[in-house]
This record gives structure tokens, C-alpha cells and sequence, in this order.
């Protein structure tokens, strides 16, 4: 059942690839197969815990862009948060 699964992911990803060569297509194919992309990662997250590590990881960016911005805005403002 396993190997069910990373194969179905394998040939998604695949054709996401190709998918990605007119640049067009993609939305649609987003639009198209996102659906089907959760259904497999939530399946087989009863295996391993990869909406986890994805949660993680959009945390992770969502942190560090947060403190790029919130740099930016003050330093518009004057306030300089790298120097000690």
C-alpha cells in the first residue's frame, strides 16, 4: 500500500514537472490535483508525519518573513533592530 502511494505521488509530481514547461498550464493543473496531492499526503500520513514537517516548515518561512518585514517597516521608520 506504501509503494502504492509513492508511486501515485512519483507520477503526480511528474506530471507537475511537464506540467511546468508551459508555464500556462500550471494553475490549472494546481487547481486540478491539489486535491488529489492532500488526499495522498494525508493518507500516508498514518505512516509518516509529513503534514507535519509541511506545517513546520510554512511556520518556519511564515517566522523569518515576518521579522524581514516587520525590519523593513521599521527601519523605514528610523528604528534599527541589527545594531546592539
Amino acid at each position: 500500500m506504501i509503494l502504492y502511494w509513492l508511486i501515485n505521488f512519483l507520477i503526480t509530481l511528474i506530471t507537475f514537472a511537464f506540467g511546468l514547461i508551459p508555464v500556462i498550464e500550471t494553475p490549472t493543473w494546481l487547481a486540478t490535483n491539489l486535491p488529489q496531492i492532500f488526499t495522498m499526503i494525508f493518507a500516508f500520513n498514518q505512516y509518516l508525519p509529513i503534514y507535519e514537517a509541511f506545517m513546520a516548515v510554512v511556520w518556519l518561512i511564515s517566522i523569518t518573513m515576518t521579522y524581514k518585514i516587520s525590519k523593513i517597516i521599521l527601519n523605514r521608520a528610523g528604528i534599527d533592530i541589527t545594531k546592539s
